[in-house]
């Protein structure tokens, strides 16, 4: 302890024993810190001997104190609503509900204070930052975390994607600004990505290719030929998917003349279609696409899904003179196994209801399910339910489009209540039961829930679900 620091412990016992009123306070030493503006003589005694005894039993001096920063800017919107405030605070820190139905609910409520106007409660805002960095619900974020949200963002390198500062997050909003513009204007939104094209990365343009899938139209072809010139294979392959979904597209015409070679009809009164192999591609179609998968994959099978998936879908139908369901019936089981596939991508890329009808026949695929009008893919997903068992069917229910109808949710409600083997199914369909069963089928959800008995998982599922419309329901209102 130097003698200085002694002197002025000293002085200060001294103060203290005859009295502020008949003694000043010594000015504090070379302590790093600064006094109190404002403070009475006993209030300057009290800090120098907490400051000062602190300093004598640490044996050294506090480090120099850092800048003051800047103050947080005033908030220009009004915070949520206190009951509004008191689900948030429940989400954030205790979550309610189980998996993804949190982050549905979490998301609910921070587009409702969007849409209100109102903001985050400073108190909440590192809960929310933090939840937010780390889960799919950032977008929604960014929204209500207001001006302080933003302000404590630019201090904490993790919260970055608040203010627009990291790259992933400027890559994003570039990606989201281009769907935006495709949907209100296709031709604007080819130009924007065609005007960074030369000093964009390889990952960059494989990405603006891939979100030109919003308004995708014929008069996108011509940028999507010349991307098969591109040489990055991750942006030639984004072309070609996309150019897939363009059965009027010169690609297209150059796929179907490879395909319709490959297609025989044999037979006289039961006719079957077989298919071939396609022989190794030449350069032209090595520039379309049909390069060497790699290993651990059939070179020929790999050619011609690509082909199939490629070539307008009317091949098939004048090659067998039959319409789309015929054709479906006429392949070989073998053939059926290797090219359907192929077929249901190219069905579900162009919307092309017909063949999404006559594939679903043999093959029910989630991607052609979501193509059917409501009404036909509930009935579709009623007679599913009604004719198999649940556990076989919780990939079709869990992408289904949500909320499914009434008629629906009480089938399935039933599945679950009388069949004691759907166990795997409700596993399956934990994180999906919230946000699909219609809100119309609650009496029954807690009807099911009584009668679960022992089943403590489904118990807990019926009730995930009976809280989850609860408080989604209590956003709603909150805000109102």
């Amino acid at each position: 302890m130097s003698a200085t620091l002694d002197e002025w412990w000293g002085q200060l016992r001294a103060a203290a024993l005859v009295g502020t009123a008949r003694r000043e306070v010594p000015p504090l030493p070379a302590l790093g810190v600064v006094p109190r503006e404002g403070a009475t003589r006993e209030e300057a005694l009290l800090d120098a001997a907490a400051l000062g005894d602190a300093v004598r039993r640490a044996g050294r001096v506090p480090d120099p104190a850092p800048e003051p920063d800047d103050q947080a800017p005033a908030e220009t919107l009004a915070v949520a609503p206190s009951n509004a405030v008191q689900i948030l605070e429940l989400l954030v820190t205790q979550g309610p509900v189980a998996g993804a139905s949190r982050g549905v609910l979490t998301v609910h409520w921070f587009d409702t204070a969007a849409a209100a106007g109102r903001v985050v409660p400073p108190r909440l805002l590192p809960q929310v930052l933090d939840l937010a960095t780390t889960s799919a619900v950032r977008r929604a974020a960014r929204a209500v975390v207001g001006e302080r949200g933003r302000w404590l963002a630019a201090r904490n390198p993790d919260w970055s994607w608040v203010t627009d500062e990291g790259r992933a997050a400027q890559a994003a909003d570039r990606l989201s600004a281009i769907a935006a513009l495709r949907h209100a204007d296709p031709d604007a939104g080819r130009a924007l990505v065609e005007q960074t094209w030369s000093t964009d990365g390889a990952q960059h343009r494989a990405s603006a290719v891939a979100a030109l899938v919003v308004g995708l139209g014929p008069d996108d072809e011509p940028f999507l030929e010349r991307c098969l010139d591109d040489r990055a294979r991750s942006v030639r392959e984004e072309a070609c998917r996309l150019l897939d979904r363009l059965p009027g597209s010169a690609r297209a015409a150059r796929m179907a003349d490879r395909l319709r070679p490959l297609l025989t009809i044999h037979g006289t009164l039961r006719k079957h279609l077989e298919l071939g192999l396609p022989d190794d591609p030449d350069e032209a179609a090595v520039r379309d696409g049909l390069v060497d998968p790699g290993p651990g994959v059939s070179k020929r099978t790999r050619w011609l899904h690509q082909i199939v998936a490629g070539a307008p879908l009317e091949v098939w139908t004048e090659v067998a003179r039959a319409e789309p369901a015929k054709v479906v019936a006429m392949l070989r089981p073998d053939d059926a196994l290797v090219v359907t596939g192929a077929l249901t991508a190219a069905a579900a890329g162009r919307h092309d209801l017909t063949w999404a009808r006559a594939l679903m026949r043999t093959s029910p695929d989630t991607r052609l399910l979501a193509l059917l009008p409501a009404d036909e893919r509930e009935r579709h997903l009623l007679a599913r339910v009604s004719a198999a068992q649940l556990g076989a069917l919780s990939t079709e229910l869990a992408q289904a489009p949500r909320p499914w109808g009434p008629d629906l949710s009480r089938a399935v409600l039933a599945a679950v209540g009388s069949d004691k083997t759907t166990g795997h199914a409700v596993r399956a369909l934990r994180d999906v039961l919230p946000t699909a069963l219609h809100p119309s089928t609650l009496p029954a959800v807690e009807k099911a829930m009584h009668a679960a008995g022992d089943d403590t998982f489904l118990r807990t599922t019926l009730r995930d679900v009976l809280q989850f419309q609860s408080l989604h329901r209590s956003i709603s209102e909150a805000f109102r």
